[in-house]
Protein backbone atom coordinates (compact mmCIF):
# COMPACT_ATOMS: atom_id res chain seq x y z
CA UNK A 1 0.00 0.00 0.00
CA UNK A 2 1.38 3.34 -0.35
CA UNK A 3 -0.99 6.46 -1.41
CA UNK A 4 1.09 10.43 -1.64
CA UNK A 5 -1.43 13.21 -1.91
CA UNK A 6 -0.35 16.55 -1.93
CA UNK A 7 -2.75 19.91 -1.41
CA UNK A 8 -6.41 20.04 -3.77
CA UNK A 9 -6.09 22.11 -6.63
CA UNK A 10 -9.06 23.84 -6.03
CA UNK A 11 -7.45 25.19 -2.30
CA UNK A 12 -4.49 26.42 -3.94
CA UNK A 13 -6.27 28.25 -6.87
CA UNK A 14 -8.29 29.88 -4.41
CA UNK A 15 -5.57 30.95 -1.72
CA UNK A 16 -3.30 31.59 -4.47
CA UNK A 17 -5.69 34.25 -6.01
CA UNK A 18 -6.32 35.87 -2.79
CA UNK A 19 -2.97 36.46 -2.38
CA UNK A 20 -2.85 37.93 -5.23
CA UNK A 21 -5.65 40.15 -4.80
CA UNK A 22 -3.97 41.44 -1.17
CA UNK A 23 -0.78 41.68 -2.67
CA UNK A 24 -1.89 43.49 -5.85
CA UNK A 25 -4.32 46.13 -3.76
CA UNK A 26 -1.65 46.50 -1.04
CA UNK A 27 1.17 47.77 -3.71
CA UNK A 28 -1.76 49.74 -5.67
CA UNK A 29 -2.20 50.95 -2.59
CA UNK A 30 1.28 52.04 -1.11
CA UNK A 31 2.03 53.41 -4.59
CA UNK A 32 -0.93 55.73 -4.31
CA UNK A 33 0.29 57.00 -0.83
CA UNK A 34 3.45 56.88 -1.64
CA UNK A 35 3.81 58.24 -5.44
CA UNK A 36 1.42 58.19 -7.17
CA UNK A 37 -1.10 60.85 -5.39
CA UNK A 38 2.09 63.49 -4.81
CA UNK A 39 2.57 62.90 -8.77
CA UNK A 40 -0.91 63.74 -9.82
CA UNK A 41 -0.92 66.92 -6.81
CA UNK A 42 2.42 67.93 -8.66
CA UNK A 43 0.93 67.82 -12.42
CA UNK A 44 -1.85 69.91 -11.03
CA UNK A 45 0.57 72.21 -9.42
CA UNK A 46 2.30 72.63 -12.96
CA UNK A 47 -0.52 73.48 -14.70
CA UNK A 48 -1.15 76.72 -12.35
CA UNK A 49 2.00 77.87 -13.84
CA UNK A 50 2.25 79.64 -17.22
CA UNK A 51 2.41 76.87 -20.42
CA UNK A 52 6.05 78.48 -21.69
CA UNK A 53 7.38 77.82 -17.58
CA UNK A 54 6.18 74.22 -17.40
CA UNK A 55 9.73 72.24 -18.39
CA UNK A 56 11.34 74.69 -16.35
CA UNK A 57 8.97 73.44 -13.43
CA UNK A 58 8.99 69.99 -13.69
CA UNK A 59 12.19 70.15 -11.58
CA UNK A 60 10.96 72.20 -9.06
CA UNK A 61 11.68 70.89 -5.59
CA UNK A 62 8.21 70.53 -3.37
CA UNK A 63 8.71 71.05 0.55
CA UNK A 64 6.94 68.97 2.78
CA UNK A 65 5.81 71.41 5.50
CA UNK A 66 3.84 73.07 2.85
CA UNK A 67 0.95 70.70 3.14
CA UNK A 68 -2.80 71.43 4.17
CA UNK A 69 -3.03 70.36 7.66
CA UNK A 70 -0.95 73.52 8.07
CA UNK A 71 -2.79 75.46 6.38
CA UNK A 72 -3.67 77.73 9.24
CA UNK A 73 -0.11 78.25 10.28
CA UNK A 74 1.26 79.05 6.43
CA UNK A 75 -1.51 81.80 6.38
CA UNK A 76 -0.19 83.32 9.41
CA UNK A 77 3.65 82.95 8.15
CA UNK A 78 2.52 84.67 5.15
CA UNK A 79 1.14 87.52 6.39
CA UNK A 80 4.44 87.80 8.38
CA UNK A 81 6.51 87.65 5.10
CA UNK A 82 3.86 89.85 3.02
CA UNK A 83 4.37 92.56 6.36
CA UNK A 84 7.86 93.14 5.75
CA UNK A 85 8.88 96.73 4.43
CA UNK A 86 11.39 95.27 1.83
CA UNK A 87 11.78 92.97 -0.52
CA UNK A 88 15.08 91.06 0.96
CA UNK A 89 13.12 91.23 4.15
CA UNK A 90 10.38 89.73 2.53
CA UNK A 91 12.58 86.67 0.77
CA UNK A 92 14.35 86.51 4.05
CA UNK A 93 11.61 85.59 5.59
CA UNK A 94 10.12 83.64 3.09
CA UNK A 95 12.53 81.15 2.84
CA UNK A 96 13.15 81.04 6.34
CA UNK A 97 8.87 79.99 6.74
CA UNK A 98 9.01 77.36 4.20
CA UNK A 99 12.13 75.87 4.18
CA UNK A 100 14.49 77.13 1.21
CA UNK A 101 14.20 78.98 -2.08
CA UNK A 102 10.59 79.05 -4.13
CA UNK A 103 9.73 75.90 -5.93
CA UNK A 104 9.34 78.09 -8.72
CA UNK A 105 10.17 81.66 -9.74
CA UNK A 106 9.54 84.04 -12.74
CA UNK A 107 9.46 87.45 -12.92
CA UNK A 108 6.50 87.73 -11.89
CA UNK A 109 4.82 85.25 -9.91
CA UNK A 110 6.90 82.70 -7.42
CA UNK A 111 5.46 79.23 -6.20
CA UNK A 112 5.98 76.53 -3.50
CA UNK A 113 4.80 73.34 -3.95
CA UNK A 114 3.88 71.17 -1.47
CA UNK A 115 2.85 67.93 -1.46
CA UNK A 116 -1.15 68.75 -1.24
CA UNK A 117 -0.72 72.16 -1.28
CA UNK A 118 0.90 75.22 -3.31
CA UNK A 119 1.40 79.04 -2.52
CA UNK A 120 1.39 81.67 -4.92
CA UNK A 121 2.80 85.20 -5.17
CA UNK A 122 3.23 87.92 -7.07
CA UNK A 123 5.68 90.17 -7.60
CA UNK A 124 6.00 94.07 -8.11
CA UNK A 125 8.93 95.71 -8.32
CA UNK A 126 10.61 93.20 -6.28
CA UNK A 127 8.12 92.80 -3.73
CA UNK A 128 5.40 89.81 -2.77
CA UNK A 129 1.85 90.93 -3.20
CA UNK A 130 -1.54 89.16 -3.23
CA UNK A 131 -0.32 85.36 -1.73
CA UNK A 132 -2.67 82.89 -2.61
CA UNK A 133 -2.62 79.22 -1.21
CA UNK A 134 -4.36 76.40 -2.60
CA UNK A 135 -5.21 72.48 -2.40
CA UNK A 136 -5.15 70.04 -4.40
CA UNK A 137 -7.30 67.22 -5.49
CA UNK A 138 -5.31 64.90 -2.97
CA UNK A 139 -5.09 66.11 0.51
CA UNK A 140 -2.66 64.71 3.15
CA UNK A 141 -5.54 62.63 4.64
CA UNK A 142 -5.97 60.89 1.18
CA UNK A 143 -2.50 60.22 1.05
CA UNK A 144 -2.19 58.85 4.57
CA UNK A 145 -5.36 56.83 4.43
CA UNK A 146 -3.76 55.19 1.28
CA UNK A 147 -0.37 54.42 2.97
CA UNK A 148 -2.50 52.84 6.18
CA UNK A 149 -4.33 50.72 3.58
CA UNK A 150 -1.77 49.55 1.96
CA UNK A 151 0.66 48.68 5.23
CA UNK A 152 -2.61 46.93 6.80
CA UNK A 153 -3.16 44.67 3.55
CA UNK A 154 0.48 44.22 3.34
CA UNK A 155 0.39 42.48 6.44
CA UNK A 156 -2.34 41.08 5.51
CA UNK A 157 -0.58 39.64 2.79
CA UNK A 158 2.63 38.56 4.40
CA UNK A 159 0.11 36.44 6.51
CA UNK A 160 -1.39 35.11 3.62
CA UNK A 161 2.28 34.07 1.60
CA UNK A 162 2.65 32.17 4.70
CA UNK A 163 -0.84 30.04 4.48
CA UNK A 164 -0.50 29.80 0.88
CA UNK A 165 3.00 28.19 1.67
CA UNK A 166 1.74 25.59 4.22
CA UNK A 167 -1.16 24.62 1.97
CA UNK A 168 1.66 24.06 -0.72
CA UNK A 169 3.61 22.40 1.44
CA UNK A 170 0.50 19.70 2.31
CA UNK A 171 1.99 16.29 2.08
CA UNK A 172 -0.15 13.12 3.10
CA UNK A 173 1.34 9.74 2.73
CA UNK A 174 -0.17 6.29 3.88
CA UNK A 175 1.71 3.06 3.69
CA UNK A 176 2.34 -0.42 5.26
CA UNK A 177 3.77 1.45 8.98
CA UNK A 178 0.43 4.00 9.15
CA UNK A 179 -0.09 7.46 8.10
CA UNK A 180 2.40 10.25 7.69
CA UNK A 181 0.88 14.15 7.76
CA UNK A 182 3.16 16.74 7.51
CA UNK A 183 2.92 19.40 10.37
CA UNK A 184 1.18 16.74 12.50
CA UNK A 185 3.95 13.52 12.33
CA UNK A 186 3.55 9.86 11.75
CA UNK A 187 0.79 8.08 12.70
CA UNK A 188 1.09 4.14 13.46
CA UNK A 189 -1.53 1.57 12.17
CA UNK A 190 -1.54 -0.22 15.54
CA UNK A 191 -2.30 3.46 17.58
CA UNK A 192 -5.40 4.31 15.24
CA UNK A 193 -8.71 3.93 17.38
CA UNK A 194 -11.18 5.54 15.66
CA UNK A 195 -12.34 7.63 12.83
CA UNK A 196 -14.79 10.38 13.80
CA UNK A 197 -16.85 11.37 10.98
CA UNK A 198 -20.33 13.33 12.17
CA UNK A 199 -19.48 16.49 10.70
CA UNK A 200 -18.29 15.03 7.51
CA UNK A 201 -21.27 15.60 5.07
CA UNK A 202 -22.20 19.02 6.58
CA UNK A 203 -18.15 20.06 6.89
CA UNK A 204 -16.43 17.99 4.81
CA UNK A 205 -13.92 16.46 6.98
CA UNK A 206 -13.44 13.86 9.88
CA UNK A 207 -10.98 13.49 13.01
CA UNK A 208 -8.74 10.63 13.07
CA UNK A 209 -7.99 9.48 16.74
CA UNK A 210 -4.94 7.91 17.88
CA UNK A 211 -2.89 7.32 21.13
CA UNK A 212 0.29 8.96 21.21
CA UNK A 213 1.43 7.43 24.92
CA UNK A 214 -0.97 8.04 27.33
CA UNK A 215 -2.90 10.40 25.47
CA UNK A 216 -5.19 10.88 23.05
CA UNK A 217 -4.66 13.09 19.85
CA UNK A 218 -6.53 13.54 16.77
CA UNK A 219 -5.45 15.03 13.13
CA UNK A 220 -8.25 16.24 10.89
CA UNK A 221 -8.54 15.21 7.36
CA UNK A 222 -10.54 17.44 5.27
CA UNK A 223 -11.64 16.60 1.79
CA UNK A 224 -10.77 20.24 0.65
CA UNK A 225 -7.19 20.27 1.71
CA UNK A 226 -6.20 16.75 0.52
CA UNK A 227 -6.59 16.13 -3.43
CA UNK A 228 -6.56 12.24 -2.96
CA UNK A 229 -8.86 12.54 0.21
CA UNK A 230 -11.27 9.47 -0.98
CA UNK A 231 -8.69 7.04 -1.21
CA UNK A 232 -6.89 7.96 1.83
CA UNK A 233 -10.24 7.55 3.80
CA UNK A 234 -10.56 4.14 1.51
CA UNK A 235 -7.48 2.86 2.93
CA UNK A 236 -7.68 4.13 6.68
CA UNK A 237 -11.00 2.37 6.99
CA UNK A 238 -10.35 -1.18 5.32
CA UNK A 239 -7.17 -1.22 6.92
CA UNK A 240 -8.62 -0.45 10.72
CA UNK A 241 -12.34 -1.55 9.65
CA UNK A 242 -13.84 1.84 10.39
CA UNK A 243 -16.80 2.89 8.44
CA UNK A 244 -15.76 4.51 5.65
CA UNK A 245 -17.88 8.07 5.00
CA UNK A 246 -17.22 9.18 1.75
CA UNK A 247 -18.25 5.27 0.76
CA UNK A 248 -21.56 6.07 2.44
CA UNK A 249 -22.35 9.54 1.24
CA UNK A 250 -21.51 8.29 -2.66
CA UNK A 251 -23.58 5.53 -1.96
CA UNK A 252 -26.97 7.78 -0.44
CA UNK A 253 -26.07 10.25 -3.43
CA UNK A 254 -26.52 7.08 -5.66
CA UNK A 255 -29.55 5.99 -3.93
CA UNK A 256 -31.30 9.34 -4.39
CA UNK A 257 -30.34 9.39 -7.85
CA UNK A 258 -32.17 6.04 -8.26
CA UNK A 259 -35.03 7.51 -6.94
Amino acid sequence: MHIESGPKTERLVRNGLFFLMVAGFGAAFLYDGYKGYEKANFEEHLKAIDPQDRDAASRAVVYSRINSSREKEISQEITTITSKLSASAQRDAMIAAFGGPPSFESSDEIYYFGPDYRIKFTVRGGMLYEPVGKTTGHKMTDLISQRIIGWVLAAVGVVTSVFLIRIMLTHCRVDDTGMTYRFVGHVKWEDMKSLESTRFIKKGWVDLVWADGGAERRVRLDEYHLKRFPEIIAAICKKKGFDDPVAKEQAMKAAKAIE
